[in-house]
């Protein structure tokens, strides 16, 4: 049998997910995989067996996880194995992901600040970007004192800073030029 690559096995998979309504099961399955390979070692060693063939890996994960993850998920993932499933599964949920967040309208948004704030203050950031880019954000939040005080913000590859150590390196330029 020939070797299906993970970007067209998860568009093909997202396709179907798609025509039944189940983009939201996919991708919340993929979400719980993904945790699996990165927490369990024990899984990972199973997930990348050589010796365990698709059937088996398929009949085994859907009797462990039959109620946590989708079977359509776990046929498409029994087809990897080997020291590259873990890397192969890594590309298919990374298209998975780029696909649910483009179908419901997700922008990533990155925001560092300089000391963490309260939930409120993020919901109300959340709002604002949401709003301002007509999109719902998916945020990470990050602290970085370094920055000194204001925020910075990465939104998919577009970044804006507006910390208060960018504000003095811009004026370290202005008042000491080369």
């Amino acid at each position: 049998m020939r070797k299906v690559s993970p970007k067209i096995l998860s568009n093909v998979l997202m396709e179907i997910a798609k025509e039944h309504n189940l983009i939201d099961e996919i991708y919340n399955s993929s979400k719980i995989i993904d945790h699996l390979l990165k927490e369990s070692v024990i899984f990972r060693f199973f997930f990348q067996s050589k010796k365990i063939s698709k059937d088996q890996k398929f009949s085994t994960l859907s009797e462990i996880l039959n109620k946590s993850v989708h079977p359509l998920l776990i046929e498409a993932i029994s087809n990897f194995k080997g020291t590259s499933a873990v890397r192969s599964f890594r590309d298919f949920y990374e298209n998975i992901s780029y696909k649910y967040k483009i179908e419901k309208n997700i922008i990533d948004v990155k925001i560092t600040l300089a000391e963490k704030l309260p939930e409120s203050e993020i919901s109300k950031i959340k709002l604002s970007i949401d709003k301002n880019l007509g999109k719902k954000s998916d945020l990470d939040v990050s602290v970085d004192d370094s920055i000194i005080g204001g925020i910075k913000l990465r939104i998919n590859n577009t970044y804006l800073d507006g910390s208060v150590q960018n504000k003095l390196q811009v004026l370290k330029h202005t008042l000491l030029p080369k």
